[in-house]
């Protein structure tokens, strides 16, 4: 390994989880049309990109079963999710997000969209284009297209 690429990724280290903690912040600070707890937002994550057992959330979370549970719960309660049951195996409850839910993280991503245009505005064009290509790089090189990583990441018919 090159030196060059160790203080790149050093710098990924550093900067993308101080872009993520601004980003959660404004989970807890900013008012959304439903108050959410910064795991119920997080779980209502994952469910936007598919449905999912309440045991791979848990694992996905890194929480206890009982934990995901209450979530799940919260988030019920709120008609952001519901539970499905699988007729085949009633032991196993796929949880789907429901269409106000979806509304509640569209609404999310574009305060959250506005807020990071509103604080990329100081830079010039070039260096908006730069910073666009650069992240795409970034996601190239550290996330592999979705065919190679198995059934559980193909996107929800």
């Amino acid at each position: 390994m090159v030196g060059s690429d160790l203080i790149c990724a050093r710098r990924v280290l550093e900067v993308v989880p101080k872009v993520m903690r601004t980003i959660n912040a404004d989970v807890r600070h900013h008012q959304l049309s439903v108050p959410l707890t910064m795991p119920q937002f997080r779980t209502l994550c994952l469910l936007g990109a598919r449905d999912c057992l309440a045991s791979e959330l848990a694992r996905k979370m890194v929480v206890a079963r009982p934990t995901m549970t209450s979530i799940l719960d919260g988030l019920a309660a709120k008609g952001l999710v519901q539970r499905m049951v699988d007729p085949l195996d009633r032991r196993q409850s796929p949880v789907r997000i429901t269409d106000r839910g979806r509304l509640l993280l569209r609404e999310f991503e574009e305060k959250a969209q506005e807020r990071l245009a509103s604080a990329l505005a100081f830079l010039s064009e070039e260096e908006r284009e730069s910073l666009t290509r650069s992240l795409e790089l970034l996601e190239a090189a550290v996330c592999p297209p979705t065919a190679f990583l198995g059934p559980e990441a193909q996107p929800r018919r």
